[in-house]
């Protein structure tokens, strides 16, 4: 469709005439045409403001800066291989791809949300950030990886779907849950163990001199 357009746009450019005032069909193409220019124009703000709301929420849920950006990082990741993917398969940004952004959000930052908040709690209690981080991926880690096959697997079923928009839309869904799991199950946890965000260390207990000294 967009080079069909390009190439009336082209001729009218060639052959100007000022006689005739050359404009582009409206129906179902014409109209289809122009939501997904006005989609692509607004694309990279669409992909700004999903992110930026994610991270206020987790900012005021950890109360840290820097929380959102660990738990963030897997989703750039992510959304890193959707767009190349699509480059690769001649997939445009229109309507069919529009929800990928917000929806690929919305299912990948559950994943670190649920390994974070396990890490907290475990070293509330152990005060170590390396076992606590391994306890997490043991036990909250194993949901997170079923709940994440089960998703992936049951998307890309749409793959095979005679309907353009499902079958996209399963292929740029699994890709991004898919990719979002890994990041979350191993380089989340690795930027936690090497840089130890405060948002975390902090909630390490104190110890018993120092709680006496304190009271």
């Amino acid at each position: 469709m967009a080079r069909i357009i390009n190439r009336c746009r082209e001729y009218i450019n060639q052959y100007p005439s000022e006689k005739i005032d050359f404009r582009l069909a409206g129906g179902l193409i014409g109209v289809t045409a122009a939501a997904n220019e006005e989609i692509l124009r607004n694309d990279i703000l669409m992909n700004v403001l999903g992110l930026a709301t994610i991270y206020l929420i987790l900012l005021f849920t950890y109360r840290s800066f820097a929380a959102g950006i660990y738990m963030l990082l897997p989703l750039f990741v992510s959304n890193g291989f959707v767009n190349a993917y699509m480059s690769l398969r001649n997939i445009g940004v229109n309507l069919h791809t529009l929800p990928v952004v917000t929806v690929g959000i919305g299912f990948g930052i559950d994943y670190g949300l649920y390994i974070v908040s396990r890490i907290i709690e475990e070293i509330r209690v152990s005060g170590d950030l390396y076992g606590s981080t391994k306890t997490a991926l043991c036990t909250t880690g194993k949901g997170v990886a079923f709940t994440a096959v089960t998703m992936v697997l049951s998307t890309l079923f749409w793959t095979t779907s005679n309907i353009r928009f499902d079958a996209e839309m399963g292929g740029l869904l699994a890709i991004w849950m898919g990719v979002s799991f890994i990041a979350s199950q191993t380089l989340m946890p690795v930027l936690i163990l090497v840089f130890r965000p405060k948002f975390i260390t902090r909630e390490i207990p104190a110890a018993p001199a120092t709680r006496a000294a304190a009271g």
